[in-house]
């Protein structure tokens, strides 16, 4: 089994309709672009796989998702881009894992691929206001239109010394996935694998809460 992302399908206008990976020219998303390719070419030559794309998984342990945003939230750094209003596609860790299960142990899923998410319409304003009140801080109060913020990722991006182990404030991966709706289809891994996200938003905020307070181990 192969755990790829959604970043396959290089953050298209019409996720719904993304079935197919498509590189975008941005290096990660690229990268599992390359890795997939390399997982159907050994699936060609006889060894089984599944790959499976998830969104934006999140949950307790989440580094890039709750630990960077709560910081950047705490030093008032965090904005916005075209007002939050893009749908954050989050999947939480469990029902991330309940599809891993469903798919190592159906007969079928060899050689298939799978969109997973919660199918939920949280926007990333909902998300880092929830966010924000958790730890007592204010949400973002500033708001990036998305073509300045992907502009200003392109030139942060080259404006870091190569080999730099300092990551750019914004980059055009971030301005893609805060700026652009990750509301991705799970329609065949509901139909072929009977995947039902079983963790809704509010509980799984409850239980990045209590990881948050227990101070980010």
């Amino acid at each position: 089994m192969h755990v790829s992302s959604t970043d396959v399908y290089g953050y298209p206008t019409d996720p719904k309709k993304s079935t197919t990976p498509k590189k975008c020219g941005l290096f990660y998303a690229d990268s599992k672009v390359a890795a997939e390719e390399a997982v159907q070419e050994c699936g060609a030559r006889g060894l089984p796989a599944t790959i499976i794309r998830p969104v934006t998984i999140y949950g307790p342990g989440s580094e890039s998702i709750v630990k960077e945003f709560v910081t950047t939230l705490r030093r008032n750094q965090m904005a916005y881009i075209g007002g939050g209003a893009a749908n954050a596609g989050l999947c939480y860790v469990e029902n991330v894992i309940d599809a891993l299960l469903l798919a190592a142990q159906h007969p079928k899923a060899s050689g298939e691929a799978y969109t997973i998410s919660d199918d939920l319409s949280v926007t990333w304003r909902d998300f880092l206001s929830t966010l924000a009140k958790i730890v007592n801080c204010r949400p973002p109060a500033v708001s990036i239109p998305f073509p300045l913020a992907y502009a200003a990722g392109w030139v942060m991006e080259h404006a870091t010394p190569s080999g730099s182990q300092k990551r750019p404030l914004l980059t055009r991966m971030a301005a893609n996935l805060l700026g652009k709706s990750q509301n991705f289809s799970t329609e065949r891994a509901r139909v072929e694998l009977g995947y039902v996200p079983r963790v809704g938003f509010a509980e799984a905020m409850v239980a990045v809460k209590a990881w948050i307070n227990q101070g980010f181990p």
